[in-house]
């Protein structure tokens, strides 16, 4: 085993240049990087062109059934617009597109957060979730060991001009009296324009493997709690399927220049 590679707490794709974990191996940091980490990085790409998110290099660039989806110089770039995947006229200033993300598997997101989570988890709670450091490190998405459903991401996109300007993950733990319907630990991680919330699964503190959408409470952001509740947009999904799937995402598209 060796340790020689810096490996990175969070991905780089999402910016993180600085965050290390000295206890993720050369294999490790390989193995995450080629499975959990590209399926969430498949995932956003289009949101992170759209809100100019840099990567390890660079603002990523989308492509997909001919069509390409780029930021240059904070200006957006489409080429090869299908008319199928227009609402509106190209004539119009203003019009939407719709785009289908590269192929992703939602439990491998899943897993990918939750090793963002256990990267910052205190020592002394390591010993509670053991079970989840094995379940992140599976080799494929297919587990038989662990067959966990109701994995319940919520994702929320600020809608008004407002964004996070750093990178910012919290992990909560609940107090011992709270009620036993709620899991022990809550993860949230923010960035450019987005949040996701997860509940760490696999707990030895928790009465029960999986919890429903209604176990789950929405912790406000700091742009939630300045702005409102409506300023950003909340979509609770389950990522408990290892199918590798697609997902639509719809762009407005305002003052067009034509080339």
């Amino acid at each position: 085993m060796s340790f020689k590679t810096e490996a990175h707490a969070f991905p780089r794709f999402i910016g993180n240049k600085y965050l290390l974990s000295h206890y993720e191996c050369d294999s490790c940091n390989i193995r995450f990087s080629e499975t959990v980490e590209n399926e969430m990085a498949n995932f956003m790409k289009i949101l992170h062109v759209t809100y100019d998110v840099k990567g390890k290099k660079k603002i990523p660039t989308y492509l997909n059934n001919e069509i390409r989806f780029e930021s240059r110089d904070a200006k957006k770039i489409i080429n090869n617009i299908q008319p199928s995947s227009l609402t509106g006229n190209l004539n119009d200033k203003t019009f939407s597109l719709t785009l289908i993300t590269d192929k992703f598997i939602p439990v491998a997101i899943y897993k990918c957060l939750t090793k963002m989570a256990l990267s910052i988890i205190p020592e002394t709670d390591i010993g509670f979730l053991t079970d989840a450091y094995s379940w992140i490190q599976e080799n494929n998405q297919e587990s038989n060991a662990f067959k966990l459903n109701n994995l319940w991401v919520i994702f929320s996109l600020v809608l008004n001009e407002q964004s996070f300007s750093h990178i910012s993950a919290i992990l909560f733990k609940k107090r011992s009296k709270a009620s036993a319907s709620l899991p022990t630990y809550i993860f949230r991680l923010t960035y450019s324009k987005f949040s996701f919330q997860i509940y760490l699964p696999l707990c030895k503190l928790d009465n029960k493997k999986t919890f429903l959408i209604e176990d789950l409470k929405y912790l406000p952001h700091f742009i939630d709690l300045k702005t409102g509740l409506d300023s950003s947009q909340r979509h609770y999904k389950d990522f408990s399927s290892n199918e590798a799937c697609e997902m639509k995402i719809n762009i407005e598209i305002t003052n067009l220049d034509k080339q």
